[in-house]
C-alpha cells in the first residue's frame, strides 16, 4: 500500500493503512499416502491435499508412523500453484541413503557400493571340464554390504604404494601401462597394498602383518581388503 500526504509544521495527522493479505496454493502429496502435514508446526491435515498459504517462508512436515519425518522449506506465490512431493523412508532406507553409492579411494580408484541379499549356488559340478577337487558345489548366502572397486587395482594406483613397481611384460607386449591391471605381485604384495591404502584414508588395516608378512587378519576393521570368493564370484556375474 502506498499513500502520499502533506504534513505542515505542527500538525498532527492520522493515517490508518489495511494491508491486503497475500496468498498462494500448494498441494502435498506423500509416498506412501495419507501421512499427516504440519505447516509451521501445526497439523494442517493429510497430504494429497491443497493448501492456501500467505506467501511468506512456511516450514512443511510430513510424518506418517514407522517412517522418517520429511521436512523442507517453502515460499507460496500468488502467481504459480506449487507441489510438494514428500517421498517418506524408513529409519533403514534413510540411513542407507546418506550412504554414497561411489566413493574414490586414496589411491584414485573409483568403488561403488555392493548391497547383495541374496543366495546362490558356487562352485563347479562334476561334469564341469577343468574342475578342481576343492570346486564343490554349495549354496552361498550374502547380506553384508561391500565397496567393490570397478576395475581391478591398475599400474597407476599401485604405484603411489611402490613407485618403482613393474608389471613386465608377455611376449614383448608391455604390461606397464598406467591403466592396465597391476599385474607381478603375491597375494602378500596385494594384502599390504590394501593396508598401505586403509593407513592413508585413516581407516584400520584388515591384515595383520609382521616384518612385512601377513600374518593374520582382523574381521572387525573397517580398511581396504580383497573381495571373498564368494563376494567376488557374485560381483562378476
Amino acid at each position: 500500500v502506498e499513500r502520499s500526504i502533506d504534513v505542515r509544521a505542527g500538525d498532527l495527522r492520522d493515517l490508518d493503512v489495511e494491508l491486503t493479505a497475500v496468498f498462494g496454493k500448494v498441494s502435498i502429496t506423500s509416498s506412501p499416502e495419507d501421512a499427516q502435514v504440519f505447516i509451521d508446526g501445526k497439523l494442517a491435515g493429510t497430504a494429497g491435499q491443497t493448501f492456501t498459504l500467505p506467501t511468506r517462508s512456511h516450514s512443511i512436515t510430513v510424518r506418517k508412523s514407522g517412517y522418517e519425518d520429511y521436512q523442507t522449506t517453502i515460499v507460496p506465490s500468488s502467481k504459480l500453484k506449487q507441489t510438494v512431493r514428500a517421498v517418506l523412508l524408513t529409519g533403514e532406507q534413510a540411513r542407507w541413503s546418506n550412504v554414497p553409492s561411489e566413493i574414490t579411494h586414496g589411491a584414485g580408484g573409483k568403488m561403488l557400493l555392493m548391497r547383495p541379499n541374496t543366495q546362490f549356488t558356487m562352485g563347479s559340478s562334476r561334469r564341469e571340464q577343468g574342475r578342481r577337487a576343492n570346486e564343490v558345489l554349495r549354496k552361498i548366502s550374502l547380506t553384508r554390504p561391500f565397496y567393490i572397486g570397478t576395475t581391478e587395482v591398475t599400474n597407476r594406483e599401485y604405484r603411489r604404494y611402490k613407485r618403482m613397481h613393474s608389471s613386465s611384460h608377455t611376449n614383448g607386449i608391455s604390461l606397464d601401462n598406467d591403466s592396465l591391471p597391476v599385474v607381478n605381485v603375491s597375494w602378500n604384495d596385494a594384502a599390504l597394498f590394501c593396508n598401505w591404502l586403509s593407513a592413508r584414508d585413516g581407516l584400520k588395516e584388515v591384515y595383520r602383518s609382521e616384518r612385512g608378512r601377513v600374518v593374520g587378519f582382523d574381521a572387525s576393521a573397517n580398511g581396504y581388503r580383497m573381495p571373498t570368493e564368494a563376494e567376488w564370484a557374485w560381483a562378476a556375474r
